[in-house]
């Protein structure tokens, strides 16, 4: 570690995760900041992790090329998500929660192993727009079963247009393809 730190080609990956782990255990809110991709989100998150937290996620890079790769690469994001999921869910269930105005007890129930929410999520880049109708009922029904209703989430306006005019107009947009709609 040494000889690449003074190289100037630097660290290779390996060298890399190895002084990560070093430095997670002299210096952890270094290693916050390394991993911070300036989301305010993001960060947030980071800055509630746990050194015991921070530890496992580090380990899950270390342990997963996927991992590394969504972390250091900008990929889909989905093996950092589990990992973070697997290691910190109570940081993950807080942040959910403010991002969506619901309970923290909520998002946990959302979060689930085996919540149909997470599933969903888990499978949602795989959606066609066949399936989409039955993707979003599904969810609808997780939000359901977790005690979320989702019309006050989103304002009653969203659900209720308020006029045929404003229906016509969803209409027209969902024939023309928007899920939105």
């Amino acid at each position: 570690l040494a000889e690449s730190a003074l190289s100037d080609t630097g660290p290779d990956d390996s060298d890399g995760l190895e002084l990560t782990k070093i430095l997670l255990e002299c210096a952890p809110e270094m290693v916050r900041e390394l991993m911070s991709d300036g989301d305010e989100t993001g960060d947030l998150m980071l800055e509630a992790l746990s050194d015991q937290q921070l530890e496992c996620i580090v380990d899950a890079l270390v342990a997963d090329p996927t991992v590394l790769s969504d972390a250091v690469e900008g990929g889909d994001g989905t093996a950092m998500g589990l990992a973070m999921l697997d290691c910190a869910p109570d940081v993950v269930a807080e942040s959910m929660a403010d991002e969506l105005g619901v309970t923290v007890d909520q998002a946990a129930c959302l979060l689930q192993e085996d919540g149909v929410l997470m599933q969903l999520m888990l499978a949602g880049d795989d959606v066609n727009d066949e399936d989409a109708f039955g993707f979003l009922e599904d969810m609808l029904t997780a939000f359901e079963d977790c005690g979320i209703d989702v019309g006050s989430m989103m304002g009653d306006s969203f659900l209720d247009p308020d006029s045929a005019e404003e229906i016509a107009e969803y209409r027209a947009d969902c024939e023309a393809g928007d899920m939105g709609a």
